[in-house]
């Protein structure tokens, strides 16, 4: 296994386990689709499964969430998972649905990218991630807040932020009151993958990125570090 891939998959998962530690709501696919902490609503699946601790799906399966308790406007969400395919024809891979799958909105992964899609009564704009985040059938941490009060959105993927804006039009805002995870909308066609999820967190309220964030990357890091000087035969 590659160094590198392996450190950051450490970090994912450290980064994983602090945010749903702090979940009001926490769907770990340990056997069902039920909050493992009790308080929330299951899962409702549109086709897939639950196999050995995680929800895999085909393409155009996935997950709705009704937020019950949770403000549509003002969130904190975080899933761990993983696509199949990305990159190869269709590009656009559906991620999260905030209209009732009833639009082309929502935020995807387009040709290995993070991308937000709206369309506030015209065009498409859209919002594009810099960063190469995703590859084939390799789990990675996304984190996905609003602010209510300002409208700003911020998405984050394994503790790193990759694209953030002012929500003015509410697009990002949970109009149903229904999540919608994996499965395309209605308005277009194919833009999905099949795939596989470790876990969906639900917070409340939106918090600003873990304090101890820092921290755990200067940790990681240093552990790294050390095994690489241990590798070479010099003292740490």
């Amino acid at each position: 296994m590659d160094k590198h891939w392996a450190q950051g998959a450490l970090l994912a998962s450290l980064l994983a386990s602090s945010l749903a530690a702090n979940a009001a709501s926490l769907y770990d696919f340990n056997g069902n689709l039920d909050d493992s902490l009790g308080s929330g609503p299951t899962l409702v699946a549109h086709g897939g499964s639950v196999v050995g601790g995680n929800y895999v799906f085909g393409g155009n399966q996935g997950l709705t969430l009704e937020l019950s308790g949770v403000d549509a406007a003002s969130y904190d969400l975080t899933l761990r998972f993983s696509f199949e395919s990305v990159g190869a024809g269709v590009s656009w891979r559906k991620i999260v649905d905030f209209e009732g799958r009833d639009t082309d909105e929502g935020l995807y992964s387009f040709a290995s990218h993070l991308q937000f899609v709206e369309q506030a009564g015209g065009p498409q704009h859209f919002i594009d991630s810099p960063v190469s985040s995703f590859a084939p059938n390799q789990p990675l941490t996304l984190r996905i807040t609003r602010d209510g009060g300002s409208g700003l959105f911020t998405a984050f993927i394994n503790g790193i932020e990759e694209l953030s804006f002012i929500d003015s039009n509410g697009r990002a805002v949970f109009n149903t009151g229904k999540a919608n995870f994996f499965i395309d909308d209605i308005d277009t066609c194919c833009e999905f993958s099949a795939g596989s999820a470790e876990f969906i967190a639900v917070n409340v309220a939106p918090v600003p990125a873990p304090a101890s964030l820092p921290l755990l990357v200067s940790s990681v890091a240093l552990l790294a570090l050390r095994a690489r000087r241990r590798d070479a035969g010099i003292g740490a």
